[in-house]
């Protein structure tokens, strides 16, 4: 006699225990996604590079360390032989669009601590002065020097003032800045550390290293761009040309 199998019909469960089952697979998920985040360290919002350098021989400054410096610092001078001039100025990439939060008339505008660098502020464009040394030489070699600009602070210089920086990464618009003390005339200009916002189009505080992580600066920066220092023999003998003019940018 053939043995009849039978079919096994599906119990179907009970509507609240269905329910019941279903929420316990999302908490579950949920508590196990959870896990998976807590153990993913999060995006630090500021990255915080703390440097101690002359900028008499220039200094290069990369922000997210990428290895391509985002802005130089540099010396420029040059005059002829009644005049000579010379400036500190900071200066980027065109084709990034990198810029310095302004003072005007190509000044770089020297923020104090606290302000806030962000899309309401008004940046200027390739190239930015700090401050620059001006000498008239006259009659028997007397010379007369004079200082401008938003650093020069009529020649005593500014202590722990700050660039205010933006620069493009990934086709969008970060912002930071970079602690600056000036002594004209150019001897003693150091450059004590710089920052960014990680997060595309929000604006940082000068000086805020709240949270921050800390970065190592790249040694190539260190390197870029060398500069000559400007001094009063090399002024008054006027160098070849004149490099760095008020209404236009600067050549290297």
């Amino acid at each position: 006699m053939a043995k009849i199998r039978r079919i096994r019909s599906t119990a179907s469960l009970p509507q609240k225990l269905h329910e019941k089952l279903n929420a316990y697979g999302f908490a579950a998920t949920a508590a196990g996604v959870g896990l998976l985040t807590a153990a993913v360290p999060s995006e630090a919002r500021i990255v915080y590079t703390p440097v101690n350098e002359n900028i008499g021989n220039g200094y290069g400054i990369d922000l997210n360390h990428d290895g391509s410096v985002d802005f130089t610092l540099k010396i420029l001078s040059g005059g002829n032989g009644s005049s000579a001039d010379a400036a500190l100025v900071a200066y980027s990439s065109i084709a990034q669009q990198n810029a310095v939060v302004s003072a005007g008339v190509n000044y770089a505008a020297a923020l104090r601590a606290g302000v806030r660098v962000g899309s309401k502020k008004g940046f200027t464009g390739k190239t930015a002065t700090l401050f620059d040394e001006r000498i008239k030489i006259g009659y028997s070699n007397t010379r007369f020097t004079y200082w401008t600009g938003p650093w020069a602070k009529n020649g005593k210089g500014l202590k722990h003032h700050f660039l205010g920086l933006k620069f493009v990464l990934n086709g969008q618009p970060h912002y930071g800045w970079a602690r600056i003390s000036t002594a004209p005339p150019f001897s003693g200009d150091v450059i004590t550390g710089f920052a960014y916002e990680t997060k595309a189009n929000k604006a940082i505080v000068a000086g805020d290293k709240r949270g921050a992580t800390v970065a190592k600066p790249s040694t190539s920066a260190t390197t870029t761009s060398p500069a000559r220092q400007a001094s009063l023999g090399v002024l008054a003998r006027g160098a070849a040309g004149l490099f760095w003019r008020r209404n236009g940018s600067a050549g290297e």
